[in-house]
């Protein structure tokens, strides 16, 4: 896991960074600590299981994600989608991901 964080420039001393690369991003976050989540070209490998092995769980993925969002937290998550009759699996297939199941997250 890469975890780096600070102070953006040094001036605001109450706005802290933080990359994080890892199979469990909110390890350690607790609970309402987040104002906002960034998950690029990810969420569709939800979908993929390559020789059987899901690459992850999708309803704890975004649980988690909610749990660790602030009140008024943002999701943004940027993906290539789908059409939204495709299922959760055509991230297997197309690798892409339909657009509600990101913007169902609530």
């Amino acid at each position: 896991m890469l975890l780096t964080s600070g102070v953006a420039t040094g001036e605001e001393t109450n706005v802290a960074a933080a990359l994080v690369h890892s199979d469990r991003p909110s390890a350690g976050a607790a609970d309402n600590s987040i104002d906002m989540v960034t998950w690029i070209l990810g969420p569709h490998e939800l979908g993929f299981v390559p020789d059987g092995a899901s690459l992850g769980d999708p309803a704890g993925a975004f649980c988690e994600i909610t749990r660790v969002l602030k009140p008024g937290g943002v999701l943004s998550a940027s993906d290539h989608i789908t059409a939204n009759s495709a299922s959760l699996e055509a991230g297997g297939t197309l690798h892409r991901i339909e657009e509600s199941v990101v913007t169902r997250v609530t």
